[in-house]
């Protein structure tokens, strides 16, 4: 079987099939399409317990302070530097996250290295590695990085660990307050046609997608970068947040993801979960009239809202006082009621 892009198989109707294979060494066996991790082996069809693109349930819910919802408000009125640069800066947004939940980034610290050195480019032999664990995490079939590589054997530890891993930076990047109402983000991406499944190449056109297991976007339309320096058509989505793998939001010092561009502004995704895109423009910049500033629009509108909703004003607080007064002076009177007695 030849994978030549990524893969969404949940489309396959076929019959249920299984093939055994626990130390998943027979991928490049199997006939036809279809076919997706298990913790032992494939399986493929509509019957399958299994279904491929599993969401990955987020159960966190930070919350952000009263001095973020500041800085979310501060950074609202320099909108434009902030999607195309300053996110990448943007520490309060990880320091929250980590004040509530942990550092998942020290915590798992070689799967984030994993991800640092895809981010950079610098080490290959990462990116089919990380393209089998989004396989397990959300039982996709191989992509293109695995074409004649051997799959890592399952790891159930590991998948457990990069699924808390991915839940952390999911919620780093909703505390940047860019999440649109439906838990999207809206997200841009230089690539080619050949991840088009649609005909109409034409600035404006909405095309179907077909995204790889793991790939780079980025909140930044200006970016021109091309890894293999080829022309590319600028496409815009709003990607499930619970597609958000990874991002470069608030790293520590040395643990950035500087690759070639400052303005690269990377959020890793797993690309299943995009159905289409739209053609927005080329690497030169975007093609549609006033598609630029209706982006940045949404997103002051997005952190404005996002603050707002957990922002304290002074009644909601002077209010909230009086009845932790209340609720004190209730205690006491109970307190010596049963002491009395």
């Amino acid at each position: 079987m030849k994978f030549k892009n990524s893969y969404n198989e949940s489309w396959y109707k076929g019959k249920y099939e299984y093939e055994p294979d626990k130390n998943h060494i027979k991928w490049h066996k199997l006939n036809g399409p279809g076919w997706y991790l298990t913790s032992k082996g494939w399986a493929r069809g509509s019957g399958a317990k299994n279904k491929p693109s599993k969401i990955l349930v987020n159960p966190q819910d930070t919350v952000p302070s009263q001095h973020h919802c500041n800085r979310l408000l501060a950074n609202s009125k320099k909108i434009s530097p902030f999607v195309s640069s300053g996110i990448t800066y943007f520490k309060s947004a990880s320091n929250e996250v980590i004040s509530q939940i942990g550092d998942m980034r020290d915590v798992h610290y070689n799967f984030d290295n994993m991800i640092i050195k895809f981010a950079d480019n610098k080490m290959a032999k990462f990116s089919s590695r990380i393209s089998s664990i989004m396989g397990y995490v959300f039982s996709l079939s191989p992509d293109f990085r695995n074409q004649g590589k051997r799959i890592m054997d399952y790891d159930e530890n590991l998948i457990k660990n990069v699924k808390e891993y991915i839940i952390f930076e999911q919620e780093v990047i909703r505390m940047t307050g860019l999440v649109n109402d439906d838990d999207t983000i809206t997200l841009f991406r230089n690539t080619d046609a050949r991840q088009f499944l649609s005909q109409d190449h034409e600035f404006g056109s909405r095309v179907k997608y077909h995204g790889n297991n793991f790939e780079s976007w980025t909140t930044n339309p200006n970016l021109t970068l091309s890894i293999d320096d080829k022309h590319k058509m600028k496409i815009c989505a709003r990607v499930p947040l619970h597609a958000c793998v990874a991002s470069c939001i608030g790293r520590k010092k040395g643990r950035e993801f500087m690759y070639k561009d400052d303005g690269e502004c990377e959020i890793m995704v797993c690309g299943a979960f995009i159905e289409s895109a739209l053609i927005v423009g080329d690497m030169t910049g975007i093609k549609l009239p006033g598609f630029r500033n209706n982006y940045c629009n949404d997103c002051k509108d997005n952190m404005i809202n996002f603050a707002k909703k957990h922002k304290w004003n002074k009644n909601r607080r002077a209010k909230m006082c009086i009845n932790y007064r209340i609720l004190a002076i209730a205690k006491r009177i109970i307190s010596s009621f049963f002491k009395g007695n």
